[in-house]
């Protein structure tokens, strides 16, 4: 699970490098406090991050979920 969470966050700092996202909107998308954001964020061995968090990362911004459980093809669908 480690590996998904830090494709995750791969994922996280690319849609805020493109500027497709801030953080303060991202953690209102996915209903969660920015703290335990940030602490998943800072610690992938938490267990914070919960499956709807890549569901909507999936549905809402692109990112491949193939990539995203396999790291395997592009970040993002095309």
């Amino acid at each position: 699970m480690y590996a998904v969470t830090d494709r995750f966050f791969q994922a996280y700092g690319a849609m805020l490098a493109m500027g497709e996202i801030t953080t303060e909107g991202f953690c209102r998308e996915l209903g969660v406090d920015k703290r335990n954001f940030y602490k998943q964020r800072d610690d992938h061995t938490r267990r914070i991050l919960k499956t709807h968090w890549l569901t909507h990362v999936v549905e809402r911004h692109g990112v491949s979920p193939k990539w995203l459980l396999t790291g395997r093809g592009d970040m993002f669908n095309k």
